[in-house]
């Protein structure tokens, strides 16, 4: 019998696998790739996402409700909440929050949970790992206890996650979010925590920034002298939030530096002792990852006295930056109910408004940056990490054993371990994810404390004079934060706001020696002794992240603010104001005058050789001579500069420093400014990597060169020679990515003007989140805008709809109603009846 030729049947099996395979990755997921089938289908999949403008009025029935709720969407799609009770309000409130940004509420609830790889993959679990050893979702159960003893936060919470699960249970597979069907995963069922968590997430990026494991090892390196030049602790020449002058009458005495058997003698400044060092371990070089927290997160707000203003009325102003990312971190709403009447942005999540004004005043908030995460280098008795020394006895350590879900691998467990310091945060050999993560050193952090900040913000939103924004601030802990306030009345203020370790002088700015009880933290600063104040003489107050006090507060709050040039600038701004309007104010936050370049620029400048420039160097010093200091979009010279500057301060410090400088503090902008324009003799501009000795003109000529190279087009240009060199917002363009990183769903290079420490503080991916500018007239009038829009679907035309105006510069009108029929711009309305 003759055999049949091998491809005779090779052939179908080999199609009947491809056919097998098709139908099986229609159905399931492929490593990332989704389900195909399930997202291409016709009745369920992402095509059921498109959405056009709704402009029909809706009524529906919602379980839970005890009354109707009206609710007026304007043309902005931002809804105005009108209910009869507050339960119905924060039950509303979740429920539209919900409609417009379920997915984004859970990713960044689960994300803070360490909850992400049990329905996104293997891929999350260092980051579940990481949050969990933190000890986030931990404290956050801490939270939910301390919250829920409270009825009116309590009840706010309930509501609000009432809402959200009515909005699920609307749901079917077909009217997912997309991102839901993208991931091949269901919502899941909403409760308090989430909101806990919510606010975890924003304690964790504004108070999680810490410089002490890069510091240390700068001190290891390069010695107390170097430590005590280019790192000062006092910001001389940049006014602190709180107006110089101010009195402090405090009875309780600071801390002093506790006398320990380890301590070192050496001290930073006269007053300022370094932290105590082990005699029995010196500081060692602490290794850690890439990506450290951007020291140039920050934000603005200020206040106007009516004595400023040209309607002698206050005007407030307000714009926080923040990562920037879609669907946008805010959610702006109006909230309506007896003893509530508010207008504002909100995070989903979280019952209430965070920044915004009701009917009588008006608050903004920039991160406060008090030092409030220390590190403690701890030394265990073995490797099993049972005990620990403290105190010159072992003590033992605390274990909770954390169960980590997989999507479709086996649960890991993982044991976090604490001191009575905090989380022992990585064991020796792991490889940190973290980004300033040392081994066997414990973790005190503030936001691992019981706090209720939901309270306050339910407070903040009833609040009607200076003093009961006070009393609403009391339950506000972490992160601390710079509360700009104006009222109706006239009343201006600004208070620092937190919950502040009572530490001695330099304690946290370097690793502390965790067996020292010493280096504990010893109680709080008094709330009343927190640094505030209200109508100065001067007839405003600001914010910019710098250093909320001068030299005369006798309490150590940290060193890590701002180096100031934002707050100088904003400063000079404020300083000559008279007669401002509104518009004046929100000009104000768009300013793009390059303050670093105004006092460096002319001395580069003087300090080229000459010599070495060809005719196009030449023409670009034309360009940087003529130019006005300010970062336009279409400009060239701000990318010839902050080019010059980049490769200019590199010169000087990388030498030095060498390639794992990520694992130190280098010298602050205005530190190597100072050191520029007043030693230009200093050895600190040789490069020690070449036998020769380089001069301060040569490292300024070389850089220059180099930027003009790095900053030059791909092709030349056919007419203009000026335009060799990249435009301002072609070197920098700005994005706004999704948050599961989807191109397609991005906004990304973004023409847009300001720079990293403009007041209109401009990054890549980094940037004013929320513009807003109040006047405290008898009814207040509002105007804002952030870069996002208000539905979270990419398929809806309200997903990114604010982002071209906001480049521009431009803003919207704030439509506070004060009843649902009033409205002049309504798209449509939404009728919510109990069932």
């Amino acid at each position: 019998m003759e055999d049949k030729p091998v491809h005779k049947w090779i052939q179908p099996i080999f199609l009947t696998g491809i056919l097998l395979f098709l139908l099986y990755g229609l159905n399931n997921r492929i490593g990332p790739i989704p389900p195909l089938g399930k997202l291409f289908n016709p009745f369920s999949g992402f095509w059921r996402n498109a959405e056009t403008e709704q402009t029909k009025d809706l009524s529906l029935c919602i379980p839970g409700l005890q009354e109707t709720v009206s609710i007026v969407y304007d043309k902005r799609a931002v809804p105005h909440l009108f209910a009869q009770n507050s339960h119905d309000l924060y039950l509303a409130q979740g429920y539209v929050t919900a409609r417009d940004r379920l997915w984004q509420m859970e990713i960044q609830a689960q994300s803070a949970a360490g909850r992400l790889a049990e329905f996104l993959g293997p891929a999350f679990v260092e980051h579940d790992r990481t949050e969990r050893r933190l000890g986030i979702p931990q404290a956050a159960e801490k939270d939910l206890a301390l919250m829920m003893k409270d009825s009116e936060a309590r009840d706010a919470a309930v509501a609000y996650s009432d809402g959200v699960n009515a909005y699920i249970h609307s749901l079917s597979k077909s009217t997912f979010p997309i991102e839901y069907k993208l991931l091949d995963y269901a919502p899941q069922i909403w409760s308090p925590i989430n909101t806990v968590l919510m606010i975890k997430n924003m304690q964790s990026m504004l108070s999680r920034g810490s410089e002490d494991v890069p510091l240390s090892n700068t001190l290891s390196k390069f010695g107390i002298d170097f430590i005590r030049k280019f790192y000062p602790t006092i910001q001389k020449d940049v006014e602190p939030v709180i107006p110089r002058g101010t009195a402090w009458n405090f009875l309780a005495p600071a801390p002093k530096v506790p006398k320990m058997d380890s301590a070192a003698p050496h001290s930073l400044f006269p007053g300022i002792p370094d932290p105590p060092l082990s005699s029995k371990s010196a500081p060692v070089p602490v290794q850690i990852l890439k990506n450290r927290p951007d020291p140039g997160n920050g934000s603005n707000n200020f206040v106007l006295s009516g004595a400023k203003t040209r309607g002698r009325y206050p005007i407030l102003a307000n714009d926080p930056h923040l990562e920037l990312g879609l669907p946008s971190l805010w959610y702006e709403i109006q909230l309506s109910a007896p003893g509530i009447g508010v207008y504002g942005v909100s995070l989903p999540c979280i019952p209430g408004i965070l920044i915004g004004f009701n009917r009588h005043i008006a608050w903004g908030m920039t991160n406060g940056s008090d030092d409030v995460f220390d590190w403690y280098r701890t030394t265990f008795k073995d490797s099993t990490l049972s005990e620990y020394i403290y105190a010159g006895k072992w003590q033992p350590t605390r274990k909770d054993v954390q169960l980590i879900k997989v999507r479709g691998e086996n649960p890991i467990f993982d044991t976090v371990l604490f001191t009575h310091q905090g989380p022992l945060v990585l064991k020796s050999q792991e490889r940190p994810m973290n980004r300033n993560t040392p081994s066997l050193h414990v973790l005190h952090w503030l936001a691992l404390d019981p706090s209720d900040e939901l309270l306050s913000i339910l407070h903040i939103n009833k609040a009607t004079s200076f003093n009961e924004f006070a009393t609403a601030l009391t339950p506000f802990q972490c992160p601390s934060q710079n509360f700009a306030f104006a009222s109706v009345n006239g009343d201006i203020g600004m208070f620092h706001q937190g919950r502040f370790p009572r530490k001695w002088n330099g304690q946290g700015r370097f690793i502390l020696d965790g067996s020292e009880p010493g280096n504990d933290w010893s109680g709080w600063i008094a709330e009343s002794e927190s640094p505030r104040i209200k109508n100065p003489s001067q007839g405003w107050l600001y914010s910019a992240n710098q250093s909320p006090t001068d030299s005369t507060y006798p309490y150590f709050l940290g060193n890590q603010f701002q180096n100031g040039v934002r707050a100088r600038r904003l400063a000079q701004m404020l300083a000559v104001t008279q007669n401002a309007t509104p518009e004046n104010a929100f000009a104000m936050m768009l300013d793009d005058f390059d303050l670093h370049a105004f006092e460096i620029l002319p001395f580069l400048l003087q300090k080229l050789v000459r010599s070495r420039l060809s005719s196009q160097d030449s023409t670009a010093l034309k360009l940087l001579k003529a130019w006005n200091y300010r970062d336009g979009s279409t400009q060239v010279a701000p990318t010839l500069f902050n080019l010059w500057w980049q490769q200019l301060y590199q010169a000087i410090w990388h030498d030095e420093f060498g390639d794992d400088s990520l694992q130190y503090q280098w010298p602050s902008q205005d530190r190597t400014q100072n050191l520029i324009m007043e030693d230009e003799k200093s050895d600190w501009f040789d490069d020690i990597s070449t036998p020769a000795k380089e001069t301060l003109d040569f490292l300024i000529t070389r850089s220059f060169r180099e930027a003009l190279e790095l900053s030059r087009l791909p092709s030349k240009p056919k007419r203009d020679t000026i335009h060799f060199w990249k435009s301002w917002s072609t070197f920098r363009p700005v994005a706004i990515p999704h948050l599961a990183h989807i191109d397609a769903f991005s906004r990304l290079k973004i023409s847009t003007g300001g720079c990293a420490t403009c007041v209109n503080a401009m990054k890549p991916t980094h940037g004013p989140s929320w513009r807003m500018v109040v006047a405290l007239d008898k009814m207040p009038r509002g105007r804002g805008i952030y870069p996002g829009g208000q539905s979270g679907n990419p398929g809806s035309p309200h997903y990114d709809d604010f982002i071209s105006d906001w480049a521009a510069g431009r803003s919207y009108e704030l439509n506070f109603l004060t009843s649902p029929g009033l409205s002049t711009r309504k798209s449509f309305s939404l009728q919510l009846r109990s069932k």
